[in-house]
């Protein structure tokens, strides 16, 4: 009688095991037909991927640390029986068993759809929001060879036995939103020049250029570089005052800043031909250190390391002083200067904008400052934005150079261009596709010697005292952002 019972328990415990290690009579798992997901592995938490982003017949597919990639979306489709036809979206091909085969350890690979149930695959739930998947030719499970945890282990198909490495989990896949890409302009607008109190008012401009050093940390990096933004074309600085430009617009940054990441300007205004000055260095010393310590300060409150923060104060210190001292130069002066920071402390980016010497803020909010330069003879206005780099700013019109005097008693004037096409007449204002300096102009139907200058892509005249001609040459300034990614 003992033996007997042993028998039976034997029996009985035989039975359990084979009802363990057979496939799970569970219901289908949900899911939705047409749906993009993202299969990831529950033992390992890496998804199916299709090898080398491969679109070849035959590539296989393999488990890799997720990366939103083509090659690692997969379609579901319904073929009408309960089963899955499972299309990659890289390459348009098919998870297909190859040549049909019903043994165990076979690689899954990617094939052109051809309806074999060798491509058709059931989906059936395991509980906890995981599924396991059965190929419907061999009966056998789609399977993460040898339990490995590692990128690029394999998928092949294998008796089941319900571990976690025949469980996953679809995730639906829903694209990244792009990260907003971000402008940072400053305008500056002229209210008085430091020319202005000069004997006899000869020169009333102020000839302008400006000197930046920028430092941008992205992915953990901190890049430097020193630059002046003057015109292009031989000319080295921009006229300023009531009779050239009132205002300017420039882009210093135009991309993405993504979360942990930022851009940070020193911008020095330099003002040249003044001799009535106090030394650029004497007063620019303090702009290297209040970037360097706004920086300094926000990568600290990003948590990227006190390592990084050092460095990157160091180099802007060291790379603000290079500047000045290479601006320091005999007959120049400094209208003003400003620290601007733009960083994303995760929660979207927002600008900062501390001011030097002789400056003080009127307007102050997240994405813009305005400050007031105030020198001993020159007042300035400086805005700094942070805006969508997606709406366009309105570009303007910086004047380049004038003739004056210009004797044309009958009124008649016009211009030729290379094409000889006629620009303009009843002197209007006149818009030029391309610059140059063989433009022929045309009074009383006699050709003028006035040239425009180089980079002219706008000409504006106007009569003076009913007998003269003016003609006032500019460049259209586009949007030309010095610091990308």
């Amino acid at each position: 009688m003992r033996n007997v019972k042993i028998q039976i328990h034997h029996l009985i415990l035989g039975a359990f095991i084979m009802v363990l290690c057979s496939s799970p009579n569970l219901s289908i798992g949900q899911v939705r037909d047409g749906q993009i997901y993202v299969v990831q592995a529950r033992h390992s938490g890496k998804v199916w991927d299709v090898k080398d982003n491969s679109k070849n017949d035959h590539a296989i597919i393999q488990q890799w640390t997720r990366h939103n990639g083509a090659n690692q979306q997969f379609r579901f489709k319904s073929a009408g029986d309960g089963t899955y036809f499972i299309e990659n979206i890289n390459s348009g091909k098919y998870l297909d068993i190859p040549n049909g085969s019903k043994e165990s350890g076979v690689i899954v690979q990617q094939y052109p759809y051809h309806g074999g149930l060798n491509q058709r695959f059931q989906v059936k739930s395991v509980g906890g929001g995981f599924v396991s998947i059965m190929n419907k030719h061999s009966e056998k499970w789609l399977d993460i060879v040898a339990i490995s945890k590692a990128d690029g282990a394999e998928l092949q198909q294998f008796v089941y036995n319900g571990g976690e490495n025949q469980q996953f989990k679809l995730i639906p896949f829903i694209a990244p939103q792009p990260l907003p890409t971000y402008r940072v302009r400053f305008e500056l607008v002229c209210n008085k020049t430091t020319d202005i109190s000069e004997p006899l008012g000869l020169n009333t401009e102020d000839e302008v250029f400006f000197g930046v050093n920028s430092t941008t940390v992205f992915n953990g990096v901190s890049t430097n570089q020193n630059y002046t933004m003057r015109p292009i074309a031989g000319r080295d600085i921009y006229e300023m005052g009531p009779n050239s430009n009132k205002s300017f617009n420039f882009s210093l940054f135009n991309g993405s800043i993504k979360p942990k990441e930022m851009v940070a300007f020193g911008l020095a205004i330099i003002e040249q031909d003044n001799a009535q000055r106090p030394s650029i260095l004497q007063l620019g010393g303090g702009l290297g250190l209040a970037v360097g310590a706004v920086v300094a300060t926000l990568i600290g409150e990003m948590e990227l390391g006190a390592q990084l923060a050092q460095k990157a104060k160091t180099e802007i210190e060291q790379g603000s002083k290079k500047l000045y001292e290479s601006l320091d130069k005999q007959e120049q002066q400094l209208i003003g200067d400003v620290a601007i920071t733009v960083a994303n402390k995760g929660n979207g980016s927002q600008l900062v904008v501390k001011a030097q010497n002789n400056s003080r803020v009127s307007i102050n909010t997240p994405n813009k400052v305005e400050l007031v330069l105030s020198g001993a003879n020159s007042n300035y206005t400086l805005r700094v934005y942070l805006e969508n780099a997606s709406v366009p700013f309105r570009s303007n019109y910086i004047f380049l150079d004038a003739f004056y005097d210009d004797k044309c008693r009958c009124g008649s004037v016009y211009v030729i261009n290379r094409g000889n096409n006629r620009l303009n007449s009843n002197l209007k204002e006149i818009p030029i596709s391309t610059g140059g300096s063989d433009y022929r102009w045309y009074c009383c139907d006699t050709e003028e010697s006035a040239n425009p200058p180089d980079w002219t892509n706008l000409i504006m005249a106007s009569y003076q005292n009913q007998k003269n001609i003016t003609w006032k040459w500019y460049h259209k300034q586009g949007e030309t952002p010095v610091v990308k990614r």
